[in-house]
């Protein structure tokens, strides 16, 4: 036997489950943008008849889509890093690991760097690895 109480009951669940339905379909609804003949751009949830772009946006929060593009921009920097750093060792090995340094006037003539300029060089790549690659990032 149903009371009037257990009846209201399950049509306010009833009505919960469908208005979350609601919520989560419009969550991922379409947004339409097109600019007018007068030049007015207008935003809308249905298709105008032309000069129509569908824009399409990430679920959360202003806040959060923030947070994502940061992280995005950290993690680029991070990998610019990490090839700097990668390119300042390569550099510090070759330097290191030369039978003999070279280096050529825009004439093309090549000169072999003395045990001072080459130990400069070393130290300047050296210097570079330092800068590049801390240990504290």
């Amino acid at each position: 036997m149903l009371t009037r109480g257990t009846d209201i009951r399950r049509t306010g669940l009833a009505m919960c489950v469908l208005a979350g339905c609601g919520v989560v379909t419009g969550a991922a609804a379409a947004v339409y943008r097109w600019v007018d003949d007068a030049g007015r751009v207008h935003f809308s949830d249905t298709p105008p008849a032309s000069h129509t772009e569908v824009l399409e946006f990430a679920p959360g929060t202003a806040a959060q889509a923030a947070r994502r593009q940061q992280l995005l921009a950290e993690e680029s920097a991070a990998a610019a890093r990490d090839e700097a750093c990668a390119a300042a060792r390569t550099q510090l090995a070759q330097y290191q690991s030369a039978g003999r340094l070279v280096e050529r006037d825009p004439d093309g003539n090549e000169r072999e760097l003395n045990a001072d300029e080459r130990a400069s060089l070393v130290e300047t790549a050296q210097a570079r690895v330092d800068a590049d690659c801390e240990v504290s990032r």
